[in-house]
Formats: C-alpha cells, sequence, structure tokens
C-alpha cells in the first residue's frame, strides 16, 4: 500500500510517457529489477492518463499471466483499445485472444473496452481536481474491473483519498473492504467504524449494509432491523425486500400468539410483509417480485389471486 499511495500521490507531476517508461523497465528488467505487479499498475496508471501505447502492454500482461493470473477476456478488452495503425500487433493479438473466447465473451469484452473512457475520465478528474466522486468512481471500476483490470488495493487507496470529503459511498465501501480484508488488512473495528459514519449521514445503502452486519448477532438485531427500516424508508431496494422477509417470517411487525391458517390475508405482520416485497418489486428487484407472486398464490397479507 505504501508504494501505491506514493505513486499515486507523484501523480500530477508525472507524464503518461514518464509512467510507461518506468512500467516498461520494471516489465524488461531494463535497469532495474523485474516487478510485473508494480508494472502492470504503471501501465494502467498511464494508460489512464493517455499513453495508448500501454493498452497493448497491458494486452500481452493479461493474456501472458504477467504479475497477475492469465484473463484473455480482460486481453481482448485492452487489445481492442491498442488496435489503431500505431500499433498494428494490437489486431494479431485481438485475433488470437478472440479465437479463444466465445462470441459472448468476445461481446463482453468489447463492452469493457467501452467502459475505459469513463474510467480514464474519472481518473483525470481525480488526479486534477481532487473531485470526490471521481475518486470513488474510479476506485469502483479497480475494485469491480469495468474498463481497467480488478485491482482492490489500487481500489481501497482512491476511496482512502475520498474520505477527506467525508463521502459517505467512500466510507461504506472502504469498511467492507476493511470488513472482508479486501484490498486492505482485515480490520473489522475500522470497517464497522466506517459504515457507521456512513450510516450518520443517512446514505441507504451503508444503513442497509451495517444492518446485515448487526442482524447477524442477537444482541444487536434490534439496531439492525431499526436500520434496515431507515434504509427501507429512504428507498434502499435490498432493505425493502429484506424487511418484507423479516415481516413474513413474523419477526418484525407480529403481535400476540402465531396466526393460523385462516384469514392470512388481514394478518398485520404479512400486509406489512407483502407492502415491503411489492416496493422492492417495483423498483425492479426479482426476488421481490417471486415472494409477491408467492404471496398472491397463498393469500398471505393479501387476498388470494392466482392469476
Amino acid at each position: 500500500m505504501k508504494a501505491i499511495e506514493k505513486t499515486l500521490d507523484d501523480l500530477p507531476s508525472i507524464s503518461a510517457d514518464a509512467l510507461y517508461e518506468r512500467a516498461y523497465a520494471l516489465r524488461m528488467g531494463d535497469g532495474v529489477r523485474i516487478n510485473l505487479r508494480a508494472a502492470h499498475r504503471l501501465f494502467m496508471l498511464a494508460a489512464l492518463w493517455g499513453k495508448r501505447a500501454a493498452f497493448y502492454q497491458l494486452g500481452l500482461m493479461n493474456m501472458r499471466g504477467e504479475g497477475r493470473p492469465v484473463n484473455r477476456l480482460h486481453a481482448a478488452m485492452w487489445l481492442k483499445l491498442g488496435v489503431g495503425r500505431d500499433e498494428p500487433r494490437a489486431a494479431r493479438n485481438l485475433e488470437m485472444v478472440a479465437s479463444e473466447l466465445t462470441r459472448e465473451k468476445v461481446k463482453e469484452a468489447f463492452a469493457l473496452a467501452a467502459e475505459f473512457p469513463h474510467a480514464a475520465r474519472a481518473f483525470k478528474a481525480a488526479v486534477s481536481a481532487n473531485n470526490a466522486d471521481a475518486l470513488v468512481a474510479l476506485g469502483e471500476a479497480f475494485a469491480t474491473g469495468t474498463g481497467v483490470d480488478i485491482d482492490p488495493e489500487m481500489a481501497s487507496e482512491w476511496y482512502r483519498r475520498a474520505l477527506a470529503f467525508q463521502h459517505p459511498r467512500a466510507q461504506m465501501l472502504l469498511g467492507l473492504a476493511y470488513l472482508a480484508g479486501k484490498g486492505v488488512k482485515q480490520n473489522p473495528a475500522e470497517g464497522m467504524r466506517l459504515l457507521g459514519l456512513a450510516a450518520m449521514q443517512g446514505y441507504a445503502d451503508a444503513e442497509y449494509e451495517l444492518a446485515e452486519v448487526l442482524f447477524k448477532k442477537a444482541p444487536t438485531r434490534v439496531q439492525a432491523i431499526g436500520l434496515f427500516e431507515a434504509a427501507a424508508n429512504h428507498g434502499q431496494v435490498r432493505a425493502q425486500f429484506r424487511l418484507g422477509q423479516l415481516c413474513k417470517a413474523g419477526e418484525v411487525g407480529r403481535s400476540g400468539s402465531r396466526t393460523s391458517t385462516a384469514h392470512r390475508d388481514t394478518v398485520p405482520h404479512l400486509k406489512l410483509a407483502f407492502e415491503w416485497f411489492h416496493k422492492a418489486a417495483d423498483q425492479g428487484d426479482v426476488e421481490a417480485l417471486f415472494e409477491q407472486g408467492q404471496m398472491h398464490a397463498q393469500g398471505l397479507g393479501t387476498p388470494q389471486d392466482f392469476e
């Protein structure tokens, strides 16, 4: 992480050409010890900064498994970006890699290549303007491999830089990274702290994620349900679905003893379950659509309606 941090600190004053030359030297062992992982990262930064020759190098590294496992999908992505009169080898290698992929995977690779300009714009805004939204968007690109190669450590470092702006999504994403130990050393306490900061800002996704963590332990389940409700009322679709599940199971909204099978269409907690599933289904959540259909079929919380 220290090396990544130093590299990103220096980005405003480093040209794309300088990044490329440093990466090429590390890949080939030209005057320095070979370090394929560092070379790969520097080629990615050079590519984002606008060095087209880096596309071809990244294609080769993904194709050959240099500094990371072989990834023909991303090799095709980079080679597609590198095709041009100034790099005829990219087209030849793209044809070879594409022959090893299904038609669907080739389309997926080209769709990823179409995402690269979005990542590049976020990169330039993050470096030149220290734009908080751009910092987070770039972190997510590295986390998901959208337009760039997956690099959890790089993702976490961009999120960390957005913390200075108290950006709730950065707080949430870095908190989840600490909880999972993905891209950073696992630190559950720090993860919970960051999730809590984002939830305190009323960020619905963070309220939901924090609720899922707290719900796993009995002493914090009441707090978790409160957070599910807050997130659901803020329109968070997965929180709405989870409340539907909890109400259907009688863990939320049930009063008195368990209800007999009679009049199940008017039982308060089942009606509430149906309402939450309906809200999530209206947002296109497929699991909620299924549950809503089940409740129609069984007459749970709503009159039975097979149609």
